[in-house]
């Protein structure tokens, strides 16, 4: 066997370790809560806004710490309504 062919077989064992490999995160698990700011990313949305339909209680929120974390099934159900009340 050449050098070449240890190298490319080499390559092809790391490949199929790293895949069977589990992921921590997988990309298509929606989060259960989002911040401020990645509320703000996922719907377009300012910072008075999304704090004023917290208040409203059109969004769901809650608090870890300081951290405000707004959760992933509020900030879809206000864009599939268009802020109308779902609930």
């Amino acid at each position: 066997m050449s050098n070449t062919e240890n190298k490319q077989s080499a390559k092809v064992e790391i490949t199929e370790e790293s895949s069977a490999a589990p992921r921590a995160v997988d990309s298509e698990v929606e989060p259960i809560s989002v911040t401020i700011p990645g509320a703000k990313k996922a719907t377009g949305l300012g910072t008075t806004t999304l704090y004023s339909l917290i208040n409203d209680g059109k969004l769901e929120s809650f608090c870890i710490g300081r951290r405000r974390l707004i959760t992933w099934a509020s900030l879809k159900r206000l864009a599939n309504h268009g802020g109308q009340d779902a609930r």
